[in-house]
């Protein structure tokens, strides 16, 4: 039998004198009484109806299901306003695409072209850190890491750190391009980040969606193909930029690497590090 130990601790019986009780008390073969000695024999002796068997306590807890309603309809919201977007702003996808995939003989004038539209730019942007945010979060489960927050301040709280970073890497490219007389050259890397940052934020849709909803036995193989995605994605972002550097400032790939490492790699480790250290 299953009791609640809520009940129970209500009525004043302990768990000691309840399952005292229990164990001096044997259940009466009732199949006995009512269809005669053969089946109540037949009963008896069958290994799964121990009429006779002293009963067992369970201790019956709440069950407190993870609920990830809020995941469904933040993923859903995402996949709508990017339909909205791509409805609103054809030309500036369409245009995306080409610098992106390096179609285009004149990528200046392209760059030149998806600058003038600020507006498309800076929403697809917030679709980038939108959906960032939520693929760390599902990695971060995935993994097994631990979370001591909630699913709304983790978010903001991921939303927050990508904000902070991409803000302090823009202003320090600005300043290198300032001080070095490089104005428009600074100006065409960031555009380059941020092109492979759109798309990286249209491509996780569907990977989140996958991470968010996957099987227990497809767990391990779905976050491996997301996570490889992400990374061949940023190194596509790494040889572009290397490729940009190198014909437009003579920069060998040392120098560039250094370079890398200084604003890409190092502003992450010392996020990283706060986080570690203020959640150990």
């Amino acid at each position: 039998m299953t009791i609640g130990s809520d009940l129970l601790a209500s009525e004043g019986i302990t768990d000691s004198t309840l399952r005292r009780r229990l164990t001096d008390f044997t259940l009466m073969p009732a199949a006995c009484r009512t269809y005669g000695p053969q089946v109540g024999g037949y009963m008896e002796a069958h290994p799964y109806f121990p009429w006779l068997a002293k009963p067992v306590l369970w201790m019956a807890h709440e069950h407190r299901p993870v609920r990830l309603d809020w995941l469904f309809y933040a993923l859903l919201a995402c996949l709508a306003y990017l339909g909205l977007l791509r409805r609103g702003f054809p030309k500036y996808f369409s245009d995306l695409w080409v610098a992106f995939f390096d179609m285009a003989i004149r990528q200046s004038q392209i760059r030149e072209q998806m600058s003038r539209q600020a507006i498309p730019s800076q929403l697809i942007n917030l679709l980038f850190f939108i959906n960032t945010a939520l693929f760390l979060i599902l990695v971060s489960s995935g993994l097994g890491i631990p979370t001591f927050l909630g699913a709304g301040p983790q978010l903001a709280a991921w939303l927050l750190t990508l904000a902070v970073l991409y803000g302090l890497k823009y202003l320090s490219i600005r300043c290198v391009g300032w001080l070095s007389g490089r104005h428009t050259e600074a100006q065409h890397y960031m555009f380059i980040v941020m092109m492979v940052n759109k798309v990286l934020g249209m491509l996780l849709i569907p990977l989140n969606i996958f991470l968010a909803f996957r099987g227990p036995d497809q767990r391990d193989i779905i976050l491996v193909f997301a996570i490889g995605i992400v990374g061949v994605l940023a190194l596509y972002r790494f040889l572009r930029c290397f490729e940009f550097v190198h014909r437009e400032l003579r920069v060998d790939f040392l120098p560039y690497l250094l370079f890398f490492g200084s604003f890409e790699v190092m502003p992450i480790l010392v996020i990283g590090k706060v986080l570690f250290g203020l959640f150990p």
